[in-house]
């Protein structure tokens, strides 16, 4: 046992004489530590001595903080009973996690980083989604104020300690409490007894108690070891990274290491004063103290250089492994008093001590046990994380809460786990819980939330300041949600403490009066998202249905989801609905105007990632989707099939670089890459937003050759769009197609490419182009080249003459049509009437030969009616 000297430890000055907390980053850079003099101090890892940053927020005095597992925010809670986030490494504030009904006594994120646990003084504890602030759970059954709260590695319990000297551990599915045991002394929030406990990677929960420290295996929740090494009652414990050593300190100012594997203290120093809090470093063999002075310290090489340092590998220790055949105790004997040291058999001691075991023997051994163990807790090994990017949060019914990455830690879209159904968000907004947040940004305009101290309002600004006036007001329900067309805009609010969720329609132009419309929801039921459109508007609920509304507010129609809506947008008559069926993502396309589906299916994303944004392109009103990996697809209208244009992680210069979508041309994405942690753009100062040009993810895409294959893909792929929406392809757009087709051409005859070069050549559109590649071939004396061209030249011509031939022979067919209906029939003259013959008397006139003129006659005439 060695004994930590002045040399090993390095102190400094970091706040005023109070409760503090401290803890490392994870990348083990910088040590950030608070107390009672209201501010957060950030140290240097490798000299403590340089002057710190500050971050100054709070009015009263910092208690906790905490550092989400990626690093890249900051959650810090205090005497003033705000919770607030901070981003790294900008270290400035970002947003309120919640506000409290009491002081905060401790904080901790869960493994993924996306939920984050409050103790309260008044014996409350609050579990926040950091992704949807307003998704909030109580936690309620300590009698006394609640000292400290620990997740447990895979996300499925939380530990809480009070000050009524109970042990609680919840379970995060349904909220219930797993075990409830006396196992500290009673302490009042004000004591110095700050009952911090940890876990260790493998699932060990080690509990501070009176002179001793004692572990509970997870899900069995039976003493496995107990630690004694203190003279008074200990109040803090932490594992090392990896797991092999814990570090504890208590009431008798004293820090001790002990080995896990064997239960030896391995080193140890004294304080001046108790310590409030313990942080080892994730990248040396060093342990960070803060005092009840203020004072922080670095304990330099706690663990000794002969020994396994305690950042290593985070592998399962040696008491993890073990555990298995250590005697079995219930819960009632924790309560007790614990185990005695005779409990400890064999399969605990040093491999030395049973020499007839070889090492293979020994190691299977240990691997079966901890086989067992796995196969015990349900699984092997920590949950399986994947990466992802933009989104809503996962719900805390889930037993396995979405990983968190920097891609995700702060979106509009969640990530969520293989098996898990993503919640709903709304296209293009950030966050909800900030002072300035987006609500819509898209190819009309930009609407904006504020929320003031005595009021909020609603600012909605143009793109073409010529289309309308900016518009602005009060904000009298609290919106979360919000879509704008270039003639009006839809709101809707949640259900919150105004009332219930509402929806309301704001025209930007109209000739009558009371246009404008509002209703409110029945039967707490809650907008989740929300589109508009030429003359619609639409609405998506969590009661899963889908209700849509004409612009002067009547009610078309309601349809049901078959499973909970994820998103929605709406374009000219166009409207898309996404919703999730058995974790998987299906759309609905509709024609508003017709009342009709236009297409519906399922909707592809990236494996482990989640859909983060939702979109028509703006002129040709194609449907487009962008998931968390940074994959932009476009729904063809031909086919009704999805087609990657766009890759666009391929654009960032940062690794950690997120893209954030605002809008799509036909060769445009037009976004905000937010640099580092961030995943939004801020409201102020209003962001510039940046053109990422449309390119299909084709291989090899630095080559020329493969440069313009893409290009030509693209572009013909727009064209046979624009010919669906009734444009058709002019000369010009064929000679782009075929200019493109004979650049590769060149290329391919240059580098040998023979049969490239007549694949290519088949593909040309005009014979003009087909006249120029055979020339191109001849020039550089592709010979059989030039053959199979003339063929093709043969071929087209023929094909050429056919097509004339047909043209000439539907016009003479229609020529002879319009001459047989076109062409005067003769009509026979009619004969008079023998009255009309018998009337007439004039003579005939002078030199006219009329045949029908009769002689005069020299008797009378008689009637043929005549007796």
């Amino acid at each position: 046992m060695q004994r930590g000297s002045q040399k090993d430890v390095k102190s400094v000055f970091a706040h005023v004489f109070g409760h503090g907390d401290l803890t490392y980053h994870p990348n083990g850079k910088e040590i950030f530590t608070c107390g009672s003099d209201s501010a957060v101090r950030v140290f240097t890892h490798s000299d403590i001595d340089a002057k710190p940053k500050e971050i100054n927020y709070h009015k009263a005095g910092v208690t906790c903080l905490a550092f989400n597992p990626t690093g890249d925010c900051l959650a810090t809670g205090g005497e003033d009973r705000i919770v607030a986030l901070f981003t790294y490494p900008e270290c400035q504030f970002d947003q309120i996690a919640t506000k409290c009904n009491s002081e905060i006594t401790h904080i901790a994120f869960n493994s993924t980083g996306n939920l984050l646990a409050i103790a309260e003084r008044d014996t409350t504890i609050k579990l926040v989604n950091v992704l949807d602030t307003k998704h909030v759970t109580l936690l309620k059954g300590h009698t006394g104020p609640v000292k400290s709260i620990v997740f447990d590695p895979q996300n499925q319990y939380l530990a809480s300690a009070g000050g009524d000297g109970m042990l609680r551990v919840w379970k995060l599915r349904d909220r219930s409490t797993v075990i409830a045991i006396p196992c500290f002394p009673t302490a009042s929030g004000d004591s110095l007894q700050y009952l911090r406990m940890s876990w260790s990677p493998s699932g060990i929960l080690a509990v501070p108690g009176e002179h001793k420290v004692q572990c509970l295996k997870r899900g069995e929740w039976r003493l496995t070891k107990e630690y004694s090494g203190h003279s008074a009652n200990i109040s803090i414990v932490a594992f090392s990274p990896n797991g092999k050593y814990l570090a504890t300190t208590g009431e008798d100012k004293r820090v001790n290491v002990f080995d896990c594997g064997n239960k030896e203290l391995i080193g140890y120093t004294e304080m001046d004063t108790q310590c409030t809090s313990l942080s080892w470093s994730t990248t040396s063999n060093t342990l960070a103290i803060l005092e009840n002075f203020g004072t922080l310290k670095q304990w330099i090489n706690p663990i000794p250089s002969h020994m396994p340092a305690p950042f290593q590998s985070r592998t399962e220790p040696q008491e993890e492994k073990v555990e298995k055949a250590t005697e079995s105790t219930n819960v009632n004997d924790l309560a007790k008093g614990g185990l005695d040291d005779e409990d400890d058999d064999d399969e605990n001691e040093s491999p030395n001590t049973n020499p007839s075991m070889d090492n293979n023997a020994r190691k299977r051994k240990r691997l079966r046990r901890i086989d067992d163990e796995l196969d015990e807790e349900g699984g092997r090994g920590p949950p399986k994380k994947f990466a992802s990017s933009r989104s809503p949060s996962p719900s805390l019914d889930d037993e396995n809460i979405a990983p968190s990455n920097p891609i995700s830690t702060f979106t509009s879209a969640p990530v969520v786990l293989a098996g898990q159904t993503q919640l709903a968000f709304q296209p293009s907004s950030t966050p909800m819980g900030l002072q300035r947040r987006f609500l819509c940004w898209n190819s009309v305009g930009i609407i904006v939330s504020r929320q003031e101290h005595s009021h909020s309002a609603i600012q909605i600004d143009f793109h073409d300041s010529n289309l309308h006036r900016p518009v602005r007001f009060l904000d009298r329900y609290n919106y979360v949600v919000a879509a704008m067309s270039s003639t009006g805009a839809i709101f809707a609010s949640g259900n919150n403490d105004s009332g219930p969720s509402t929806v309301f329609y704001k025209p930007f132009e109209t000739w009558g009066n009371k246009s404008e419309w509002l209703f409110q929801l029945e039967n707490a039921e809650e907008v989740k998202c929300c589109a508009i459109g030429k003359k619609w508007a639409a609405v998506c609920t969590d009661m899963g249905y889908l209700r849509t509304f004409s612009y002067s507010g009547l009610q078309l129609s309601l349809k049901s989801l078959p499973g909970p809506v994820v998103t929605m947008a709406g374009n000219g008559d166009l409207l898309a609905v996404v919703y999730s069926v058995h974790s998987s993502l299906q759309y609905w396309l509709l024609d508003m105007d017709k009342g009709a589906f236009v297409s519906q299916g399922m909707l592809p994303v990236t494996p482990g990632s989640t859909l983060t944004w939702l979109g028509f392109t703006w002129n040709l009103n194609n449907l487009v989707s962008f998931d968390s990996k940074g994959v932009l697809r476009m729904l063809l209208s031909k086919d009704f099939s999805w087609v990657p244009v766009l890759n666009a992680k391929s654009n960032c210069k940062g690794k950690k670089d997120t893209v954030w979508p605002i809008y799509v041309t036909q060769d445009q994405l037009m976004c905000h890459v937010c640099k580092g942690a961030r995943s939004y753009p801020q409201t102020l100062p209003r962001p510039v937003p940046q053109a990422m040009p449309i390119r299909i993810p084709f291989l090899n895409i630095t080559s020329e050759s493969e440069k313009l294959q893409e290009e030509h893909a693209r572009l013909k792929t727009l064209l046979e769009e624009q010919e669906l929406n009734g444009m058709e392809m002019t000369v010009k757009d064929k000679l782009k197609l075929d200019k493109l087709n004979l650049l590769n051409i060149k290329l391919a005859c240059k580098g040998g490419r023979s049969v490239r070069a007549l694949d290519l050549s088949t593909r040309l559109l005009r014979k003009k182009s087909l006249d120029t590649a055979l020339i191109m071939a001849n020039h550089l004396n592709q010979t059989q080249l030039v053959e199979r061209i003339n063929l093709l030249l043969a071929g087209k011509e023929a094909a050429i003459a056919r097509v004339v031939a047909r043209k000439a022979e539907s016009a003479a067919r229609l020529a002879r049509a319009k001459n047989k209906t076109t062409t005067p029939t003769t009509r026979k003259t009619p004969k008079p009437r023998r009255s009309q013959v018998e009337s007439k008397t004039s003579a005939p006139q002078k030199g006219s030969k009329n045949p029908f003129a009769r002689k005069p006659e020299t008797t009378p005439s008689k009637s043929i009616f005549g007796s």
